[in-house]
């Protein structure tokens, strides 16, 4: 089961003299961590959509991977991991890369 992208949120909203209540669409992120070959590569708070899409880009985007025919399988948890498995010479720590706010 995937975790919703937004809510339908109640809000009331103030102003000088007027309060109006109103319902508001929140997005939702969840926080992933990308794994590349069972190794802890970062995390990201992301929308719970295109998560395959999401993990391979963090990595192509941190040098791990350079080529889309390195990619054997991507598995996505619902505990908040992303599986990546690719024929790569490394897995090893890299300075990585901060992509969000909340990294």
């Amino acid at each position: 089961m995937t975790s919703p992208v937004s809510i339908n949120h109640r809000s009331t909203i103030l102003s000088p003299g007027n309060s109006e209540d109103t319902r508001e669409h929140i997005a939702i992120e969840t926080p992933y961590t990308v794994m590349l070959n069972e190794k802890k590569i970062g995390a990201s708070m992301v929308l719970p959509v295109g998560l395959e899409e999401f993990g391979v880009g963090f990595l192509f985007g941190q040098g791990y991977i350079s080529r889309p025919d390195e990619i054997k399988e991507v598995l996505v948890c619902p505990e908040g991991n992303i599986s990546v498995f690719a024929d790569v010479d490394t897995t090893e720590p890299k300075e990585v890369i901060i992509t969000s706010g909340c990294g």
